[in-house]
């Protein structure tokens, strides 16, 4: 196993079958992500790096709202049960605009998982291209190598992913 405070991890992109994209009023929860799990053959586990593609991107193609989906309490409670490392996607993860599904819970992936339980989050990553590679490879599990810029005393740093089949 490699140690993702070494920026590398066995990565596994979920997607959610059937779906160019995730419908903002449907948050992913634990149902969905052990739905596509096993539809992917995979198994989640322990210090595992899991890229959520809900496709933001893709949406924006065909719709102009910012509105995004995400992932809803069962899902983080899934990311933090199986002990996963760290959590990303095409998006913050936390639906979008902030507090539509839960007003007294407006960040609740950053809240929960990144502030309570230490779940490292990566917001915003293009994951087209990468989904794109696991259609045509048909896997879902490659080596993710993360290249974060060196900035002193600073956190929320812009990276560089680079993921290698």
């Amino acid at each position: 196993m490699i140690s993702p405070r070494k920026a590398i991890g066995l990565s596994r992109v979920v997607q959610r079958p059937g779906r160019d994209f995730i419908d903002p009023g449907k948050l992913t929860t634990a149902a969905d992500l052990e739905t596509t799990e096993a539809a992917q053959g995979l198994r989640v586990g322990i210090c595992d790096i899991v890229l959520v593609r809900l496709a933001r991107d893709a949406r924006r193609l065909t719709v102009t709202d910012q509105d995004v989906a995400g992932i809803d309490h069962e899902g983080a409670v899934w990311l933090h049960e199986r002990q996963v490392a760290v959590v990303s996607g095409g998006c913050v993860h936390d639906p979008i605009p902030s507090g539509r599904v839960a007003p007294n819970w407006p960040m609740r992936i950053h809240m929960s998982g990144l502030v309570s339980v230490g779940l490292h989050v990566l917001d915003s990553l293009n994951l087209e291209g990468v989904a794109r590679t696991c259609i045509a490879e048909t896997r879902s599990e490659f080596l993710l190598t993360l290249a974060p810029l060196r900035i002193q005393g600073r956190a929320g740093l812009p990276l560089s992913p680079i993921a290698m089949f």
